[in-house]
């Protein structure tokens, strides 16, 4: 009996990282071809990039689970690189640096909850549609971080700021951004998997109208969604502003697709109530590596979005044909 048990948690372990064997197959067939991919510039690159966007990819998993989504995570990301920029080119000589560090978190992260109440509100007590919703916060964002900085790119005021995203965490040589990641990722996964607000998301995500019926409250459910995904958001933002040094209106544009198929390629379905937090993340490293494997294979860069797209349409078709099959 125990070896049937054992057998069933490891298929059902196998059944949430499949993505494991491909991204290994995948890096194999880059070490055959292109070996200077493992260089330890390359790899640490790769790695903090991967973080920072994974911070925006658990925010839109989440979303998503509760059959949302979220087109402002990009924008909202951009705005914390220019919060940051702009509290420390007007705050930065005033105020040491610990205080002015936690600033530009604190203020990015009300910036980033913000914009998530309002897309939460919208779509789960006003009933907008959440691609509507969040345009409109993805339009919001971007427009506040072209006003503060009138659309000027920024460099940061404090260097010392670039050691949170390329510093090592204490004296391992782990990127902060992938050991914050870490720390995250298994903290939501947590709160999906063992708390009656994860079960909640789920069960919302998978029939609303039951949920509410079941005694749900499924509006507050939704809300907190958004609100998270924003905060998220905007703590990614502020890493990118460290890894960039730099803050600019357009610095995530484009990121809330990478973030969207990043968590469809780890299964997340997009009709809700279904997905493994830790497929979406690798995801990101998954599209994160590709992207980088073009360069190395001397393909021209402006083929990458040809690349993703094609691995996003393969994914929604295992997905759509694994659905019939049951």
């Amino acid at each position: 009996m125990n070896n049937e048990k054992m057998i069933r948690q490891i298929r059902m372990f196998l059944g949430n990282f499949n993505l494991v064997p491909i991204y290994l197959a995948f890096l194999l067939l880059l070490a055959l071809t292109t070996p200077e991919f493992f260089n330890t510039f390359n790899l640490r690159s790769t790695v903090t990039f991967s973080s920072i966007l994974g911070f925006l990819v658990l925010g839109e998993t989440i979303v998503i689970i509760t059959k949302g989504i979220d087109l402002s995570v990009g924008s909202i990301a951009s705005l914390s690189t220019v919060i940051t920029a702009a509290l420390m080119k007007f705050y930065g000589k005033e105020l040491n640096n610990v205080l002015i560090f936690a600033l530009c978190f604190a203020i990015s992260i009300l910036a980033g909850l913000g914009i998530g109440t309002i897309n939460g509100f919208f779509v789960s007590y006003c009933k907008v549609p959440p691609f509507i919703s969040t345009l409109a916060g993805l339009l919001i964002g971007s427009g506040f971080a072209f006003f503060i900085l009138r659309g000027v790119p920024t460099p940061l005021a404090i260097s010392s700021f670039r050691t949170i995203a390329r510093g090592n965490f204490l004296i391992f040589p782990i990127p902060i951004p992938f050991f914050s990641l870490l720390i995250f990722g298994i903290t939501f996964w947590y709160l999906l998997s063992r708390t009656s607000w994860g079960k909640y998301l789920y069960a919302v995500g998978g029939n609303e109208y039951a949920s509410f019926l079941s005694g749900i409250d499924t509006k507050r459910i939704m809300l907190s969604a958004y609100q998270v995904s924003g905060v998220l958001a905007a703590i990614g933002g502020v890493m990118l502003a460290a890894l960039s040094n730099a803050g600019f209106p357009r610095a995530a544009e484009g990121y809330e697709f990478r973030a969207i198929t990043a968590a469809v390629i780890g299964g997340v379905s997009l009709s809700g109530g279904e997905g493994n937090l830790f497929s979406a993340l690798l995801g990101i490293f998954i599209l994160t590596t590709l992207g980088k494997s073009i360069i190395f294979w001397q393909i021209s860069p402006f083929m990458e979005g040809i690349f993703i797209g094609s691995v996003l349409l393969g994914a929604m078709y295992i997905s759509v044909k694994g659905k019939k099959k049951r």
